[in-house]
C-alpha cells in the first residue's frame, strides 16, 4: 500500500496472493506533459521523475512531442516515454490517439495517471477513465490567463473526472474555487528546486566576457520562456528609463520562444530597437547554465502578467540574487515584499524601473535582499494569505452562485438523487484495485470496488459558475506603443468586443454542456 496525496492505492492481487501490494511490486505511475522543452512545469516534472524511488515506483512518461532539451535528463527507458501526436484536441486523429493511450494504460496496468496543464488534462484524463485507471491526478499550475472562456469550461468539466487536482500555489487554488471547482478536491503542493548548484559564485566573469562587457557592468536579467504572458515589453520599457540613469547597465532576456510564439521574439527585438536600446539589450536565447548566469546577475526580474509559482524566483533567491517581480499569482507566496525581494503591480513599467533602480543604487538593500532570499530558499514556502493577488467573485456573484447551486440540489432531489455521473460508476470493477479517499469512507479496501465518479464520493460536484468568464487575449499584431502608454492588450478580450457566457453549466456523459434554467448572464466581458 502507498499513499498518493489523499488517495490510498492498493495494487491488484497477483498469482498466489489474496490482495494488497507485495513487497517487490512497484506502483505503476504515468506522468503526461506536453513536451520536454525548458520550462517551469517541464522542469518540475523531470526533477520529480528523477527523484522518485525506483524501488517503489515504475515510471512511465507520455507527451505530445518526444523532443526538448530536458528529455536528455530523463533516465526512463525509451519504450516508456510514449508520444501521442495530435494536431487538435477534438478531431478524429485525437480520438484515435486517446484510444491508443487507453490501450497502453490497460496493457501496462497503470495505476496512477498524473497530467500537467490544459492539453494533457483534457486529452488524457477521459482516456484514463476509459481504461479504468484507478487514480487520476490533474495539475493546474497557473491562473488560466491564456485560456479562452470555452477552454476554461472544458477543463472544469474534464477535471470533475479526476480524483484530485494539484495546484502549485494558493493563488491558483483560490482561482479554481472561484471558477467552480470543488475546494475539497484541490491540494496545494508548491514547487521545489535543488538549491545545491546555486550561489557558488565560481564563474570568474565568464558571462561578462562572453557578452563583451566590462567586469563591473551590472546585469539585469529576465529568465523565462518568451511568451506574451511574461510581460517582457514592460521590462523593455523599464530598461529605457534605467539606461538613462545607469548607463553602464545591460539587460538580458534569457530564454527562447515556443514555435507558436516565434513571432513574439521578433516583435520584442523590433520594439527594443524602436525604444533606442540598441546593444544594451541582449537576447541570449536558451541557456542551460542557469546557476552560472545567476552568479553574475545583479537583479533578477520577473514582469509576468500571470503566474503560478515561478521556478525562476526560487532559483534566483537560492543564488542570493535580489529579485523584483510583479504582484500576481503565486509570486507573493515566494517573495516577501521588502524582505526577500520587491513586488510591483503588473503592467507598470515605471514602478518596475523604480524598484530595479532601488536595488542597483542601494548596495546594502541588495545584499540584505540576497541574504534573506537565500535563507528563505532553504525552508519550505508558506502561504501568503492576504498578500496573494487573486480574482475573486463579488459577494453578489457568490449569492447568485449559491442560489443556482440550491436550484440544482432541488432538481437532484426531484430526480431521485442522481448526480452528474452515472450511479453505476460507483460500483464498477477496477481489476481488483481499490481506492479509498482519506476524506470519505464510502468504499472499503476489501470490496475491490472504486468510488471514482460516484456522486457520493464527489461532494460538491454540482458546482456552478454564476459570473462572467474573462481571459487575457493574445497580443495584437500591431507594434507596441511608446513607454508610459498602455499595453496593446488587456484582460477581458480585444478592445470593443464582448463575450456572452453561460453562467451555470450542467454536464453528463454523452451530452454537451448546457445552461441550467435557460438563463443567460446579463453582463459582458469588456476590455
Amino acid at each position: 500500500m502507498m499513499r498518493a496525496g489523499s488517495l490510498r492505492v492498493d495494487a491488484p492481487p497477483g498469482p498466489g496472493r489474496s490482495g494488497g501490494l507485495a513487497a517487490t511490486e512497484r506502483i505503476r505511475l504515468l506522468k503526461f506533459v506536453s513536451v520536454f522543452a525548458v520550462g517551469g512545469t517541464e522542469r518540475q516534472v523531470v526533477t520529480m521523475a528523477e527523484g522518485l524511488d525506483r524501488a517503489r515506483f515504475e515510471l512511465h512518461l507520455a507527451c505530445f512531442r518526444r523532443n526538448g532539451e530536458l528529455l536528455r535528463e530523463v533516465t526512463v527507458a525509451p519504450p516508456r516515454v510514449v508520444e501521442y501526436h495530435i494536431r487538435k484536441l477534438y478531431d478524429e486523429g485525437s480520438l484515435r490517439e486517446r484510444l491508443r493511450f487507453a490501450a497502453y494504460a490497460r496493457q501496462s496496468r497503470i495505476q496512477i495517471v498524473h497530467t500537467y496543464g490544459f492539453y494533457p488534462n483534457v486529452f488524457a484524463i477521459p482516456a484514463a477513465k476509459l481504461a479504468r485507471v484507478p487514480v487520476t491526478v490533474a495539475s493546474i499550475r497557473d491562473t488560466g490567463a491564456y485560456l479562452t472562456p470555452m477552454k476554461r469550461r472544458v477543463q472544469r468539466v474534464i477535471c470533475r473526472l479526476a480524483d484530485c487536482i494539484v495546484a502549485n500555489a494558493d493563488a491558483v487554488k483560490h482561482w479554481l474555487v472561484d471558477e467552480g471547482y470543488d475546494e475539497r478536491r484541490i491540494t496545494v503542493i508548491r514547487n521545489g528546486i535543488d538549491a545545491a548548484p546555486y550561489g557558488k559564485k565560481a564563474t570568474d566573469g565568464k558571462l561578462h566576457q562572453e557578452l563583451g562587457l566590462s567586469p563591473g557592468a551590472p546585469l539585469i536579467a529576465v529568465l523565462c520562456r518568451l511568451s506574451p504572458i511574461k510581460g517582457l515589453e514592460y521590462f523593455l520599457e523599464a530598461a529605457t528609463t534605467l539606461a538613462a540613469e545607469v548607463p553602464e547597465a545591460r539587460f538580458l532576456i534569457v530564454g527562447e520562444a515556443d514555435a507558436h510564439d516565434a513571432e513574439y521574439r521578433r516583435r520584442l527585438e523590433a520594439y527594443a530597437d524602436r525604444l533606442g536600446l540598441g546593444r544594451r539589450v541582449v537576447f541570449t536565447g536558451l541557456r542551460l547554465d542557469v546557476p552560472a548566469v545567476l552568479d553574475e546577475v545583479a537583479v533578477s526580474v520577473l514582469p509576468s502578467l500571470s503566474e503560478g509559482l515561478s521556478n525562476v524566483l526560487l532559483e534566483s533567491m537560492a543564488a542570493g540574487v535580489p529579485v523584483v517581480a510583479t504582484r500576481v499569482g503565486g509570486n507573493p507566496e515566494a517573495v516577501e515584499d521588502g524582505v526577500t525581494g520587491l513586488l510591483v503591480p503588473p503592467r507598470d513599467a515605471a514602478g518596475l524601473a523604480d524598484a530595479i533602480a532601488r536595488v542597483l543604487e542601494d548596495r546594502e538593500l541588495a545584499a540584505r535582499l540576497g541574504r534573506a532570499g537565500r535563507a528563505r530558499g532553504a525552508r519550505p514556502l508558506r502561504a501568503a494569505r492576504g498578500r496573494v493577488a487573486t480574482t475573486r467573485a463579488t459577494p453578489g456573484q457568490r449569492q447568485e452562485r449559491g442560489e443556482v447551486a440550491e436550484r440544482w440540489r432541488r432538481t437532484r432531489r426531484r430526480r431521485g438523487g442522481r448526480g452528474l455521473f452515472p450511479s453505476s460508476s460507483s460500483t464498477r470493477c477496477t481489476r481488483g484495485v481499490s481506492i479509498r479517499c482519506s476524506r470519505c469512507a464510502s468504499c472499503s479496501t476489501g470490496s475491490a470496488r472504486s468510488s471514482v465518479g460516484s456522486s457520493a464520493s464527489r461532494p460538491g460536484s454540482r458546482r456552478s459558475r454564476w459570473s462572467t468568464s474573462t481571459s487575457s487575449s493574445a497580443p495584437s499584431a500591431a507594434p507596441w506603443p511608446t513607454p508610459r502608454r498602455a499595453a496593446p492588450w488587456r484582460a477581458g478580450g480585444a478592445p470593443g468586443t464582448g463575450r456572452w457566457t453561460w453562467c451555470a453549466i450542467s454536464w453528463s456523459p454523452g451530452h454537451p454542456p448546457r445552461p441550467v434554467g435557460g438563463r443567460r448572464c446579463a453582463s459582458r466581458s469588456r476590455s
